[in-house]
């Protein structure tokens, strides 16, 4: 019979040891999950939390891509009713943070001097209204947008984004202003 290395077998808590025809066996204590102390976790992360808040520091410009125009002030205002937003500036407008027409087409409707129809907004409003209808088959459409408008966008192009929604299929048109906290 050949000679062979002690084998080793642990059962639920039961450590045995097998030497040639004898098992030894010896009770051995099971094992405790590791503790923590919760507590002295929870108050450095609050601690690091606390110093990362005062040590943040943020640029006074944002310089994100859903930029608002300077919205013109009003004494009087109602509250903005769910509609899709058209913001037009002097250098292009978007629908919905989806940029529609550029610098050039704003620049030649205000060269033009005359009221024109604005090809992608009417594109886009367009598609706008026709999911409307697909998602709310058997209702009326509301046709209401708001218009975001900067100040120093001429008059000539509010008039062309303004019939341009009309054409389109939206017939009401919100002006969204500052208000005045006067």
């Amino acid at each position: 019979m050949p000679i062979h290395a002690p084998r080793v077998h642990v059962r639920r808590g039961l450590f045995t040891r097998t030497r040639s025809r004898r098992t030894i066996a010896i009770l051995r204590k099971p094992r405790s999950p590791p503790k923590l102390a919760i507590t002295a976790l929870l108050d450095v992360l609050v601690a690091v939390l606390l110093f990362l808040l005062v040590r943040f520091e943020s640029s006074s410009e944002c310089r994100c891509l859903d930029r608002w125009p300077e919205l013109p002030s009003a004494t009087t205002a109602a509250d903005v009713v769910d509609a899709s937003v058209v913001k037009v500036w002097t250098t292009g407008a978007n629908v919905d943070g989806v940029p529609v027409f550029g610098e050039d087409e704003a620049r030649d409707v205000a060269a033009s001097g005359r009221v024109q129809r604005l090809d992608g907004l009417f594109g886009s409003l367009k598609a706008k209204r026709e999911v409307w209808k697909k998602l709310h088959a058997g209702r009326p459409f509301p046709g209401v947008v708001a218009l975001a408008v900067d100040q120093d966008v001429p008059a000539v192009l509010v008039k062309s984004v303004v019939d341009t929604a009309a054409r389109a299929g939206f017939p009401h048109v919100e002006l969204l202003v500052q208000r005045d906290r006067r």
